[in-house]
């Protein structure tokens, strides 16, 4: 940095968040860094890990697709999470808000039709239920 300084990934993160504390894609990338069990500790001295990093991200950009698709990866599958709306999501619905926001992001309906039954179907944002062959064909 011009201060000096020499930063890991981590830590450039970190700087961006202090830099500019409501910038959704700093807290979504330190997640995707962050190792299973691993936490970092923020400027303003709190410890998160990705699970508290992808609400983050979520609650200053909702409209961030990638974010609700990596905390739904996050989750076992009885899991729920509750988003800073109020809302408590599974992992289903929170593949169907990845969709909501990006219909062509593949991997969610793949994910999606993989969680489902085989006699199951999925509402989505758009009024379709799909089954899993379904959503894998839109994958």
């Amino acid at each position: 940095l011009h201060d000096g300084r020499v930063l890991d990934q981590r830590q450039l993160f970190v700087e961006a968040i202090r830099g500019k504390n409501h910038f959704s894609p700093a807290y979504y990338n330190l997640a995707y860094v962050l190792a299973d069990g691993e936490a970092v500790r923020l400027f303003d001295g709190r410890v998160l890990g990705p699970r508290v990093l992808l609400l983050e991200a979520i609650s200053y950009d909702p409209h961030f697709p990638a974010a609700y698709f990596d905390l739904g990866s996050l989750l076992a599958e009885d899991e729920t999470v509750e988003l800073r709306d109020g809302r408590m999501l599974d992992r289903k619905q929170l593949l169907i808000e990845t969709l909501k926001r990006d219909p062509s992001f593949s991997a969610a309906y793949r994910n999606l039709g993989n969680l489902l039954a085989e006699d199951e179907t999925v509402e989505l944002h758009d009024g379709r239920a799909l089954g899993w062959k379904q959503l894998l064909v839109e994958a």
